[in-house]
């Protein structure tokens, strides 16, 4: 089994903050939507490293992890243990580098730099070492390795030489090292700038260094059997079926085509609707498994089941309770509903009896979001604050603060670290922006503006991009991290009520008041 703390390379007492901030850079390297090493071996890291921070960011999970390593070996300490202790030749070699990435930087031409780079063994004997650059004639140089031999294999240096006496002024080079310990491989990814103006270059980069994700967004098809304005959407857990609900009173459950080939304007059907006289519906949440699909009117929460008999049944509310949003938990388990009493309500989904009411807003609650480990359930309310609490038992965790309107969309990061906020117009209280806050401490990590208020955001599958949907017709993407702006798209006519990743992170779907559907095919540099 792998030391979660060598994956990520960080140390026994490295505090969350420093574990998310490894996490954040590691993925964003070996991502196979954004790596530039071996898409199969990049795959592999990423899950390795996914599950690494998912252990060591749970405090409850970590603690076991650690008393797990310490029943393992004892009290040594961990670098002790693992330099010192007899190898079994059952257990195949490991290669470890602690730096994935060798960045050398911006160099003028007609200049030879030398970088190393180190790699460990965490597994057993070593027979065979080879490295392999990723181009025959390459930009860069192995120029020397620390001698190998079976006695004394590790910590193998590698040094790599770079001279940009042939190279492009003005051009970045990008390139990979693969390290294979007996067929057992790690790489590191490397990279430079060439450019005769070197230290200007490089205090530009620095400001725009956040820029580099990217995301291209293209409109392919239009849905248009709405025939009033568009307020929520929805993909399946599986990114097969889309579903839709208006101020038409209709919810729409649109289907993805199986005999597609290629995609076109008919990749998308309609497979079934409702339209029985209810009000506006103002949301819809698919259940975990995909048979049960959730929408709320203006009076009550309705369940119509995918499974088979496409029946409706109605979980139980008090007399004008009026639910803006609802949400399953990922468990399934729950389903969480707001609404005009100024409370939450969390419903049992077995015997679909209320279990919980959350009731300190002061003000209508107008959005609720589950975090991905279902521990935790936010909700935004129209005074402006944005509230954390514990599902377990139903307490106020923390109280985010900031927005000058009503908190009309909450949203939590896959990783469960980062919430983010919709503030939009309250009477006279103005808000136009999206707010992105830090779980742990409760602080405001980025604003992000937008030209009027702001009606919904999500966060993409890999967690690298916000999308938010505004009044002013806009969708914008902001890199999660730094909070910058990286694309903006105005393909409708009227306000964007709601955006919504698929599941993969591959397509994206947009409802707005000009009661039209826009499917987006998605694409990450």
């Amino acid at each position: 089994m792998k030391n979660h703390y060598d994956v990520l390379g960080v140390p026994l007492d490295a505090p969350n903050e420093q574990i998310r901030k490894i996490y954040r850079k590691l993925a964003q390297i070996y991502h196979p939507d954004t790596t530039v090493l071996d898409k199969r071996y990049a795959h592999q890291k990423f899950q390795e490293i996914n599950e690494a921070y998912r252990i060591l960011s749970d405090p409850t999970e970590r603690a076991l992890y650690n008393q797990t390593l310490n029943q393992a070996a004892g009290n040594r300490p961990r670098r002790e243990r693992e330099m010192s202790a007899p190898f079994s030749t059952n257990i195949p070699p490991e290669p470890s580098v602690f730096s994935p990435q060798l960045d050398f930087g911006f160099l003028p031409p007609a200049q030879k730099v030398r970088k190393t780079f180190r790699v460990d063994n965490l597994g057993g004997p070593i027979k065979r070492v080879n490295l392999t650059c990723s181009e025959e004639d390459s930009w860069f140089r192995i120029t020397n390795t620390k001698p190998f031999s079976e006695t004394n294999p590790c910590p193998l240096e590698v040094e790599v030489t770079v001279d940009t006496k042939d190279l492009l002024d003005g051009q970045k080079y990008e390139g990979w090292i693969e390290v294979n310990f007996d067929r057992q491989v790690t790489a590191v990814s490397l990279q430079l700038y060439v450019t005769s103006r070197p230290e200007e270059d490089e205090a530009k980069s620095r400001a725009e260094e956040p820029t580099r994700l990217a995301i291209n967004v293209n409109l392919w098809h239009t849905l248009t059997k709405h025939i009033d304005g568009i307020k929520c959407i929805a993909f399946s857990p599986d990114g097969h079926s889309l579903a839709s609900g208006g101020e038409d009173s209709h919810v729409w459950l649109w289907e993805e085509k199986t005999d597609w080939q290629p995609r076109g304007p008919q990749f998308w059907k309609l497979r079934r609707w409702i339209g029985q006289g209810f009000s506006s519906v103002w949301s819809v949440a698919f259940s975990p498994n995909g048979q049960v699909l959730a929408f709320s009117n203006w009076q009550k929460i309705l369940l119509w089941d995918l499974a088979g008999s496409w029946k409706l049944s109605e979980l139980k509310t008090a007399p004008m309770y009026h639910p803006y949003s609802i949400a399953f938990s990922p468990d399934g388990q729950l389903l969480a509903g707001d609404g005009t009493r100024a409370e939450v309500w969390l419903w049992d989904m077995k015997t679909q009896q209320v279990a919980q009411r959350l009731s300190d807003h002061q003000g209508v609650v107008r959005s609720v979001a589950f975090s991905p480990n279902g521990e935790w359930l936010a909700s935004g309310c129209e005074d402006g604050l944005v509230r954390l609490w514990s599902v377990k038992d139903g307490t106020k965790v923390k109280q985010f603060s900031g927005h000058t309107g009503m908190v009309k969309s909450v949203a939590f990061s896959p990783d469960g670290t980062v919430l983010a906020s919709a503030g939009s117009l309250c009477g006279q209280r103005k808000d136009t922006t999206a707010r992105l806050w830090d779980i742990q401490t409760g602080k405001e990590l980025n604003r992000l503006e937008h030209a009027k208020s702001v009606e919904c955001v999500t966060f993409s599958p890999n967690g690298f991009i916000l999308a938010s949907s505004s009044v002013d017709n806009s969708v914008c993407f902001w890199d999660a991290d730094s909070g910058l702006r990286i694309n903006r798209i105005e393909k409708h006519t009227k306000s964007v009520s709601s955006v919504a990743f698929s599941p993969d992170g591959h397509m994206l779907a947009t409802g707005s008041w000009d009661n039209t559907i826009g499917l987006y095919q998605v694409t990450y540099k």
